[in-house]
């Protein structure tokens, strides 16, 4: 007992446990905290203590001997020493290989003269860039230069339309070009290199782009055919890909007007006697023509645009320069017969959005494009002038009585009247009076049009006639 005694008074104080580490992060301190029997009961259920961080990472201590496991990072993974590459901005578009790709701009397809003489004339084509992004609300800018060079000149066929496929524009022999044989060319818009497309079977075909594909339908013979380019990416990879029949119109007479049907994948098309009908992409078993008995004939002259914000096809009338909105539906069921309602609506508007055209004179090349957002954009070739042709630029914005106003837009116009009295915030107060305006129009729908800006571009074709303006594409 007394050796017991002993070595117990020599023996020195137990040294305190040492804090054991965890092995998740934790919201206070790296020891063990005190938890209670809620806590215990929590911690079955959740996985974690009470106190603690939750944490997407692993909680699961490793065994001995077993390398740590890899924590995924915010960027991608390089092998070189030099930091990653931040992710995209999302303002830009990303190629399918992981490149970047440029921002969105305005691109005009010109025509500029014409050399040779019979069936081998060519003509001389330049592609300008427009960077709307840099363009300030409210500026009225003329007589000046493009601000880049082309981004694209070469020689194709005179009298071509040009119009947007997904990644690619699609130039075609329009109807009013007078050749003998009809051409194609496919542009690369990533990387701008231009190869010969599949010739159309036919001169007389006016060109419609729906859903990436690119339709034609002869417009100037009473026994009409319709063909389709469906892929204009793998036509310029493969000769052999060039355009499809379409099925037969049951109609014998000339088509006046076409215009793209993106709710049904297809085309609306009025002929001479006033009957419209509807080539249905959407239908069971391909492709078909539907009649659309007691209807209409489609309520525009040359041409519209379909807004998918909107719900609404516009144009801009060469006859007084308004703009127009037309609301088209097509009702098919299997009790009543398909017909096509149609409704156009009037937009307020103080001045024209273009220049018209004289009494008795020849209508002047405008084109309109849908930027989204309910911006639109309509480029005007004026004439010739006495330093070049005149091409104006006008950049305006919808309102619409059926869209509301989202919190985030109110909040950026309030933005804007916090800056200051200048042009942008002019033109945030015409928007809010137009949509005051709009919404008290009760039932009825109101739209009305606000201009943001406008500048005029002197394009210099080198000769004595004005370059033409066959395209004008949004990409």
């Amino acid at each position: 007992m007394a050796l017991k005694r002993s070595r117990s008074r020599s023996s020195e104080p137990p040294a305190p446990p040492a804090k054991r580490q965890l092995p998740w992060p934790t919201g206070r301190s790296p020891s063990v905290p005190k938890v209670g029997l809620i806590g215990v009961i929590a911690a079955r259920r959740s996985g974690r203590l009470r106190g603690q961080a939750a944490s997407r990472w692993s909680s699961v201590v490793p065994r001995p001997g077993t390398p740590p496991p890899s924590q995924p990072t915010l960027f991608r993974s390089s092998t070189s020493p030099e930091p990653a590459d931040e992710p995209p901005s999302p303002t830009e578009r990303v190629h399918d290989d992981g490149g970047r790709k440029r921002k969105k701009a305005l691109y005009l397809v010109m025509q500029e003269h014409g050399q040779g003489h019979g069936h081998g004339v060519v003509s001389a084509y330049a592609v300008h860039r427009v960077d709307l992004a840099r363009s300030q609300h409210g500026i009225s800018v003329s007589s000046e230069e493009f601000e880049e060079p082309p981004v694209l000149r070469f020689k194709a066929a005179p009298g071509m339309a040009f119009l947007k496929a997904r990644s690619t524009v699609v130039g075609v022999t329009d109807r009013n070009a007078g050749v003998v044989e009809a051409e194609s060319v496919i542009i690369d818009a990533s990387t701008w290199e231009v190869s010969t497309g599949p010739p159309p079977p036919s001169t007389e075909y006016g060109l419609v782009e729906v859903s990436g594909k690119i339709y034609a339908a002869d417009m100037l013979t009473e026994d009409p055919r319709c063909v389709v380019l469906r892929s204009a990416a793998a036509a310029a990879r493969d000769a052999r890909v060039g355009w499809t029949s379409l099925p037969r119109p049951p109609f014998r007479d000339r088509i006046l007007t076409l215009a793209a049907y993106p709710l049904r994948r297809g085309l609306l098309a009025s002929t001479e006697k006033g009957e419209t009908f509807l080539l249905d992409g959407r239908r069971r078993g391909g492709a078909a023509w539907i009649a659309l008995p007691g209807s209409a004939r489609l309520p525009w002259e040359e041409r519209a645009v379909y807004a998918k914000d909107h719900d609404l096809w516009f144009e801009v009338s060469p006859n007084d320069g308004r703009l127009r909105a037309h609301e088209l539906d097509v009702v098919l069921g299997s009790v009543v017969a398909p017909r096509l309602e149609q409704k156009t609506h009037r937009v307020s508007d103080p001045i024209p959005v273009i220049t018209p055209r004289a009494r008795g004179g020849a209508t002047r090349s405008a084109k309109l494009v849908y930027l989204g957002r309910s911006m639109f954009c309509v480029v005007q070739a004026d004439g010739i002038g006495a330093d070049g042709c005149p091409v104006t630029v006008t950049v305006f914005r919808v309102i619409d009585s059926e869209m509301p106003v989202t919190l985030v837009e109110r909040r950026r116009r309030r933005r804007r009247r916090e800056r200051g009295m200048n042009a942008r915030w002019v033109a945030a107060a015409l928007e809010r009076a137009c949509a005051d305006k709009a919404s008290g129009s009760g039932r009825r729908r109101k739209l009305c049009r606000v201009n943001l800006w406008s500048r005029t571009y002197i394009a210099r074709g080198g000769t004595d006639r004005c370059p033409s303006l066959p395209g004008v594409l949004w990409m």
